[in-house]
């Protein structure tokens, strides 16, 4: 990855602060320049609001302009996963700066190509090496009007009596996508996390009406009136080529358009199964995006980015 220039020599960096309930509806005008591409943070926004109001609850809004005037928001979750909803790489590396100041190490983060690019090469500019896994995707979204529907009256919403079977599949799925496995120590977090996405209705799944067994599972990662951002979608290997994810996710985006304007999802570039499967269904692609996950077990010494 190339290193992008600093600001021009004699201008300021970005003043980056933290944003409060009064900034609640410029934040949501800033997301509404570009709902599919800022999904995730919008629907972060309207279903948790801009403070945390539970104890156990850690995100922040950060926010980089003044007044009605917002020109960047990026959204920080438990100090490790950041949200980026700008394309400017000054801006993205403004966000880094003020995150590493306060002692927070990313471990993931997601947006617009240029400014995770920006983001990532700022937060690794001092301190130990990091191993980066970069997942280049595309973002496609869809409209009721080009949705190509196809029934799939078995899909329903997972209980927690199929958490451990939603487990299984969400590991073997990232292993699939990333060619590693989730680290031990960290599947109990994961666990907890399907856990509540089971909790506030967001997991779906299908299983075989014969003997049980899961086929597909699906999640709606956040979602607001404008726009429903879906991912995780899997189909167990000895259920692919069937026709089932095809259908599954077509009941799915039926559900979600009579809520919501519009479906979006993040597809990874060498997808090519997954890119034809949505081709059909009729979603489009409308931006490029690109999510980071940050390995602490890239080495040891100074500064810099180890690519994995």
């Amino acid at each position: 990855m190339a290193i992008l220039p600093l600001p021009p020599s004699g201008s300021l960096p970005p003043v980056v602060r933290r944003l409060g309930l009064r900034d609640e509806g410029r934040i949501g005008r800033w997301l509404a320049t570009h709902p599919a591409e800022f999904s995730f943070v919008a629907g972060w926004l309207h279903s948790h609001g801009v403070l945390p109001t539970a104890l156990e609850e850690r995100f922040e809004f950060l926010g980089v302009g003044e007044g009605d005037a917002l020109e960047a928001v990026a959204l920080t979750i438990g100090g490790a996963f950041t949200a980026l909803a700008t394309h400017d790489p000054v801006v993205a590396r403004a966000f880094a700066a003020h995150q590493r100041r306060d002692g927070a190490v990313a471990r993931a983060v997601q947006g617009p190509r240029p400014a995770v690019n920006a983001y990532v090469e700022e937060h690794q500019a001092t301190g130990p090496a990091l191993r980066v896994v970069a997942v280049p995707q595309h973002i496609r979204l869809l409209q009721s009007r080009d949705l190509r529907y196809v029934p799939c009256p078995g899909l329903r919403l997972a209980t927690v009596f199929d958490a451990e079977d939603l487990l299984q599949a969400s590991l073997a799925m990232h292993a699939e996508e990333l060619g590693e496995r989730i680290p031990e120590r960290e599947v109990d977090a994961y666990r907890a996390g399907l856990v509540q996405q089971i909790a506030a209705e967001r997991m779906w799944c299908l299983r075989d009406p014969i003997d049980g067994r899961l086929q597909f599972k699906v999640a709606i990662a956040a979602s607001a009136p404008q726009v429903a951002l879906v991912e995780g979608i899997y189909t167990a290997p000895g259920c692919r080529r069937r026709g089932i994810a095809r259908a599954a996710t077509a009941e799915l985006a039926r559900l979600l358009l009579s809520r919501h304007e519009q479906v979006a999802l993040h597809a990874r570039d060498e997808n090519a199964a997954a890119t034809r499967l949505y081709g059909t269904l009729g979603f489009r692609t409308v931006a490029e995006s690109m999510l980071v996950l940050l390995r602490a077990d890239g080495g040891s010494g100074g500064g810099g980015v180890t690519w994995g």
